[in-house]
Formats: C-alpha cells, sequence, structure tokens
C-alpha cells in the first residue's frame, strides 16, 4: 500500500511518521508534494529513532496521485481548487482520497470529485498534531475498508471518531475569546444554551480580571491563565480553532502582533471589532481564514441582528458555521465587506435610535396621565409586538400600518403628527448619518 500527501506540512508529516512507526507502510511507499521546498525537505528529512527516513518528494501534485492507492491532502483551504483541478485527469475510483482542510464539505468536494472514494477528516487539536483528536465522514463511495484504514491511521496521532457530517464542524469545535466583554459573553452564553457547544468548549482571556470572572460566572465557561512560556492570547489561539476577536478596536494592532505568529488556516478567526477592515486583519494574519462581523448589543437577549462579511481565504463552510452560531443569539446576513457600514448604521447603531423611540412614547404616555413605569412597559413591548409582526407574518410594514389606520380614527391623527414632524426621513437620515461616520472611523 503507498500513501501520498499533497501538502507536507505539520500533520502530513505527523500522520506519516505515525504510519511508518506502526509498520502500516514502509518509508519507500510513502510520497508527499508541497508548493514550498523548505517544507518539502523536513518531511523528506523525518526522524524515527534518531534517523533519517528519507521519505520521497516531489514538486508535482499529479504524480503523488500517480504513485499512491491513498491520496491525504493536507492543504491550505485557498489552494485546494487549484489542486483538484491539477490533479483531476488523473483521478480514478480505484484510489482513496482523504480531506484534511478545514471548510470544505463532502458534498461539494464529492461534486468536484465525481465518484471518488473519499473521507472528510477534521482535526481540532491545532497546537500539537501528535496529541490531535479527530472526527471524520464518509462520503457516498467510500467503502468499509476505506474508513478501517483512515481510523487506524488516525489512531497513530490521537483519538479517532467516526461521525455523521452534519456533527462534524461541531463536534471537536472549541471556541476562544480574546476579549471577554458584554458582547462576547452574550455570543459564548447563546452557544452554551443553544447546545451548540458544551461550557467547557469554550473559554477567554481578558486584561480585565473583573471582566473575565463575569464571563466566567455567566457561561460557566473558563478563563485562561497566565502561562510561563505563552501569553493569555496566544493560549487562546493554540487551544481553539475557532477565535473570537472581541477586543476594542484601539487595541487590535497590539492583539494581532502578539498573536500573528502561531495564526494558521486550520484556525478560524471571527472579529466583532466595529472598524476593523478585512484587509487590515488579513495583513497581520497572513493567509488566516477570517471573517467580520457586526453584531448589534441586543445579542445579549439572544435577540441580535448581525452580518458578516467573509476574507480572502475563507470558504463558504466557514461562512455557514458563523451564521450558525451567530443565529444562537439572534438572526445573521452575509453581505459583501462594503456594506457592513450600512450595516452599521442601521442595526448596529439602531437599537440606540428604538431605545429613543421607546422612550419618547413613553413620555407622550406620562404626558396623557400614565404612571411612568406603565407607560414604559407599553412603549416597549409594542414595539416588540409590532415588529414580531413584521418577521412573521412577512407583510410589508405598510401593509400592517394600514390595517389598524381607520379613516378618520385615533391612529392616522397620530401618523399625521408624524409626517409632520418628519419622522421618516429623521429616521433616513440617522441611518445615513451613522453609516457615513463608520466610514470615517473605518479609514
Amino acid at each position: 500500500m503507498k500513501v501520498g500527501f499533497i501538502g507536507a506540512g505539520r500533520m502530513a508529516k505527523a500522520l506519516a511518521k505515525g504510519l511508518i512507526e506502526a509498520d502500516y507502510v514502509d518509508v519507500l511507499d510513502v510520497c508527499a508534494s508541497d508548493v514550498s521546498s523548505e517544507t518539502l525537505k523536513s518531511f523528506k528529512n523525518m526522524t524515527l529513532d534518531e534517523a533519517y527516513l528519507h521519505a520521497n518528494t516531489t514538486g508535482s501534485n499529479e504524480y503523488v496521485v500517480q504513485f499512491s492507492d491513498i491520496v491525504i491532502l493536507t492543504v491550505k483551504p485557498h489552494e485546494l481548487a487549484n489542486v483538484l483541478a491539477e490533479i483531476k485527469s488523473v483521478l480514478n475510483r480505484s484510489k482513496l482520497f482523504v480531506f484534511i482542510v478545514p471548510g470544505f464539505s463532502l458534498s461539494k468536494l464529492q461534486k468536484t470529485l465525481g465518484e471518488a472514494r473519499i473521507i472528510r477528516v477534521m482535526p481540532y487539536t491545532p497546537e500539537s498534531v501528535h496529541a490531535v483528536g479527530a472526527k471524520y465522514s464518509r462520503g457516498e463511495f467510500a467503502k468499509d475498508k476505506d474508513v478501517s484504514f483512515v481510523h487506524k491511521m488516525l489512531e497513530t496521532v490521537g483519538i479517532p471518531e467516526e461521525v455523521d457530517e452534519q456533527l462534524l464542524d461541531t463536534l471537536g469545535l472549541k471556541v476562544g475569546f480574546i476579549g471577554a466583554g458584554r458582547m462576547a459573553t452574550a455570543l459564548a452564553k447563546g452557544l452554551i444554551q443553544a447546545k451548540f457547544l458544551s461550557a467547557s468548549d469554550v473559554f477567554a482571556s481578558d486584561i480585565d480580571a473583573s471582566t473575565l470572572k463575569q464571563f466566567q460566572e455567566v457561561t460557566k465557561s473558563l478563563g485562561i491563565e497566565d502561562h510561563l512560556e505563552d501569553t493569555v492570547n496566544v493560549k487562546v489561539v493554540k487551544h481553539a480553532n475557532v477565535v473570537v476577536l472581541a477586543v476594542k478596536p484601539q487595541v487590535m494592532s497590539e492583539v494581532l502582533d502578539e498573536i500573528k505568529d502561531i495564526a494558521d488556516d486550520i484556525t478560524l478567526f471571527i472579529s466583532i471589532a466595529a472598524g476593523v477592515s478585512l484587509s487590515k486583519l488579513q495583513a497581520a494574519l497572513g493567509e488566516a481564514r477570517i471573517i467580520r462581523v457586526m453584531p448589534n448589543t441586543p445579542a445579549l437577549v439572544q435577540a441580535g441582528a448581525s452580518a458578516f462579511s467573509k476574507g480572502k481565504f475563507a470558504t463558504d463552510d466557514d461562512a455557514r458555521l458563523v451564521q450558525q452560531m451567530l443565529e444562537t443569539v439572534g438572526v445573521a446576513f452575509e453581505v459583501d465587506e462594503y456594506l457592513l457600514d450600512a450595516v452599521t448604521g442601521l442595526s448596529g447603531s439602531g437599537p440606540a435610535y428604538a431605545f429613543q423611540m421607546i422612550e419618547a412614547l413613553s413620555d407622550g404616555g406620562v404626558l396623557m396621565g400614565l404612571p411612568r413605569p406603565t407607560a414604559t412597559k407599553l412603549a416597549a413591548q409594542t414595539l416588540l409586538g409590532a415588529a414580531l409582526m413584521v418577521l412573521e407574518t412577512g407583510e410589508h410594514p405598510g401593509t400592517l400600518k394600514d390595517a389598524v389606520t381607520s379613516p378618520g380614527g385615533t391612529t392616522i391623527a397620530g401618523l399625521h403628527e408624524l409626517e409632520t414632524g418628519g419622522m421618516r426621513g429623521i429616521l433616513i437620515n440617522a441611518v445615513r448619518a451613522a453609516t457615513l461616520r463608520s466610514q470615517e472611523l473605518g479609514k
């Protein structure tokens, strides 16, 4: 049996050594390719029992496929499309393809490779591939013997488990928060309450001890303690496969500088820092998979409205995962990054507009004799109920407005005053002004 690796980095090297040490394959039956000559040199000169292995290495991905019975792909996500195009002409059903590439579903891989035998593996302990635990799922045409080999191979580096693919991206998921403030706490709480993650799979760091303590008390999760070798933020990145950057924009550069040397393509980075562009994040973190999110404060009560944009190297499956995470605290929509300023002006700043409307309605109730607590609750519940009617009925707001506006009645009299005061134009202008300000702050 011959085993080939397309991508000769840490994971490939760990698996190759594991297979050879377990006597599953001979060193002469192992082959690898990589775009980096230094990475290939390191793979070729692996040591085992203080002896050089001298594995076969090449710059040709096609050669690896032709050489091998089992092809293991451990390339970076953004490189996969080119690799698949390169090897498509030498594919056949006699070979097993094992993908250890974050962010690509079996359906997408199967669509590209046709009836090829495919198994998808998701490693979930990025700080040490020799201690990795891995979940895996079989493709439509994979055979039992294929599953048996992959299980044995993964046993050489950790504890493997076959799971349904719909669970693959969440089982073994570990989410670390750099910054443990209110928004981070709300998202962590939502993930745990929705049973998306357990509390033991969520942890955080923060420069403020009281903020971190509050995070831990609310989520029943872990903080990251100081360590002699690493800063707390570095430890978060090393222990997580999803890192949420939840710090204030003015300290983001410092945090990025601290973690940039350990950012890799296994870890997905999610930034919820307002005004910090994907280009700035990507410049600091290199080829890391990054998604930028604009949340809003109602996420604190699981009623948030968020939008997000993918970075250059993030995949569609990364976007799907982020959407699922955000939907534990509300609704979420993917948009192009240039629209995130408009999102900031609408839903980001929008809660403040709504609070002012509630306060004004409450003032009106007090003016007409209602007690303040009663007036405020009536006003808040009225906006909540109206919002739910828009969301649940799918009707246009104008249609719903007309349904409660009788000829010559009380509602049309009130609406007339709102139009006279220019409420509609004022709200439109508020969204515009907040959007423009967001654009200015992002420069």
